[in-house]
């Protein structure tokens, strides 16, 4: 008889395999998790889950994790991340100008920039890859990014038809100008994202025309810009790219090839790292959370803070949810800090608002200063776990708790329905909620311009923001995972982006000391001056 594996989890027969009586498991490594031996495998190919199948390898529809960690390796923007700290170092710009009033930018491409065709990358490139995602009919679900842009939100809502409105225009072929709305400190940053990295017209428009714009973006098909290309694209499987021959750093990069598993199973990684069929777990994979405390002792474990925010999306025009003192109570009713450390378990810390505290650009000075000062406007009563008053605003809402036979009920209140990802940690955390809710809110009812002043009104619309309550903040993220002690040039940090081209792995680890990147990137250095016309 012929069986075939599940095509949905084909790395699970691996797993069957390795963990056969026949089959002699690799030692150990003292202090690891599993082994660091990595037998007879190319040292210039890594491999790594990259946990689901991505929804697109086009950057200016690929929103989910999976898909931009694979197009940050295909494709590069004007800026890329330096390994360590995340600060802007040149990708196809160079250089760069901003006038006196931060709202223009030039920057200078540089020359050698090749697409995976050999064909030059322009300004004309990202003209048409930034006007493509604010388009409406493309329906990118990260156009928002680019509202900085001078008529970027009208633009995309419909209310200025002519993309020659749109503030971005091309200077020749390795000029780009880009005009902004008003002042916005985080945006040598912002074009790092993969909204803002270039796509081909001739490549998009020629299956576009066909009435298959998908299939731009497939094997043998896709033209892309970054270090890597596309090699092979297994569906529900595996992708693997090789480097880019026509990419300005191919020499430099120590990974020549990478294979990206595409396997949804937290503990099923983790047997495939134990084994060192994969090298790393980070990005978009999760640690188990009932093995966070044995993993926490590993040499090869590592957890930084992650400028993320977990929330829940309320549905507010239909009854219940118009009601503010429902959201609120909803609200009030949830013991964050019993969430994050008996259900997610990797030293996440509750939310009580919806931006990190570690945001840059001045937003984390202030949080700390409110803290200092006692004026922290979102700390205290009103955001602190309070399951009296959440009954309260209930009862203010029309919803009186009562009992009905053994159980308590908010009457008239209808069952709310909550929409969650499949991801087993997301099965977690809203079976926890739900948990919640009934127990705070029920079966207790019988006992009772410049950067700094930008990032400060942004707290201040945040203080409304969270008054309104049309979503409940959970908690700040972390990132936590595990990684070989060969692999060098790899630093955990608050965006959890591991950009492979500064990765190389290391078969002399156990002699040699010290990390550090494949190759140093050059610096953008500060910008020239724009004078006012």
């Amino acid at each position: 008889m012929l069986v075939r594996p599940a095509a949905r989890h084909p790395w699970l027969l691996l797993l069957a395999l390795a963990s056969a009586p026949a089959c002699r498991a690799a030692p150990e490594e003292a202090g690891y998790f599993g082994t660091a031996q990595r037998a007879s495998r190319d040292w210039t190919t890594l491999y790594v889950n990259n946990y689901d199948e991505p929804e697109f390898l086009d950057p200016g529809l690929g929103a989910d994790g999976a898909s931009a960690t694979l197009l940050y390796e295909l494709f590069e923007g004007l800026v890329v991340r330096h390994p360590e700290d995340l600060h802007p170092v040149p990708g196809v710009a160079i250089r760069w100008e901003r006038s006196d009033d931060n709202r223009i930018y030039r920057f200078q491409l540089r020359p050698e920039a090749r697409w995976s065709d050999g064909k030059p990358v322009t300004a004309h490139d990202f003209v048409y890859a930034w006007r493509r995602v604010l388009t409406p009919k493309t329906g990118s679900r990260m156009a928002a990014l680019l509202y900085p842009i001078k008529n970027g939100k009208p633009f995309h809502q419909g209310k200025i038809a002519d993309p020659a409105a749109l503030g971005v225009r091309a200077l020749g072929d390795l000029g780009l100008e880009v005009e902004l709305e008003r002042p916005t400190p985080y945006f040598l940053d912002l074009v790092g994202y993969q909204a803002f990295f270039p796509v081909r017209q001739d490549v998009v428009e020629r299956f576009a025309a066909q009435g298959r714009p998908d299939l731009w973006f497939r094997e043998g098909n896709i033209v892309s810009n970054g270090p890597y290309e596309l090699e092979s694209w297994k569906f529900r499987y595996e992708i693997a790219m090789r480097r880019n021959p026509y990419h300005y750093d191919r020499d430099k990069l120590k990974i020549h090839r990478i294979v990206w598993m595409a396997l949804p199973e937290h503990n099923a990684t983790l047997s495939l790292y134990k084994t060192a069929e994969i090298d790393l777990v980070a990005e978009n994979v999760a640690l188990p959370a009932e093995q966070m405390e044995r993993l926490g002792a590993m040499k090869d474990y590592w957890r930084s803070v992650y400028l993320a925010t977990y929330w829940y999306d309320l549905n507010v025009t239909k009854p219940p949810l118009t009601d503010v003192r429902v959201r609120r109570a909803l609200d009030l009713a949830i013991d964050k800090r019993l969430l994050v450390d008996r259900v997610t378990r990797s030293g996440q810390v509750p939310a009580t608002h919806f931006v990190p505290d570690q945001t840059v650009s001045g937003y984390a000075e202030l949080a700390a200063a409110d803290r200092r000062a006692g004026t922290d406007p979102f700390a205290g009563p009103g955001h602190d776990f309070a399951p009296e008053r959440a009954r309260e605003l209930l009862r203010e809402a029309g919803y009186p708790i009562e009992r009905r036979g053994p159980d308590w009920h908010a009457a008239g209140f209808p069952p709310l329905e909550i929409l969650y990802n499949t991801g087993e940690g997301h099965r977690k955390i809203a079976v926890a909620l739900q948990d919640m809710w009934k127990r705070a809110l029920l079966e207790r009812a019988a006992a009772t311009a410049d950067a700094t002043q930008g990032m400060l009104l942004y707290r201040r619309a945040e203080e409304r923001a969270v008054a309104g309550m049309c979503r409940l903040p959970l908690y700040f993220y972390t990132k936590s995972g595990l990684v070989k002690p060969y692999v060098k040039g790899f630093y955990p940090n608050a965006l959890n982006k591991h950009p492979v081209r500064f990765l190389w792995l290391d078969p002399d680890w156990r002699r040699a000391s010290g990390n550090r990147p494949a190759y140093e990137p050059g610096e953008l250095g500060p910008p020239g001056r724009i004078a006012a016309p």
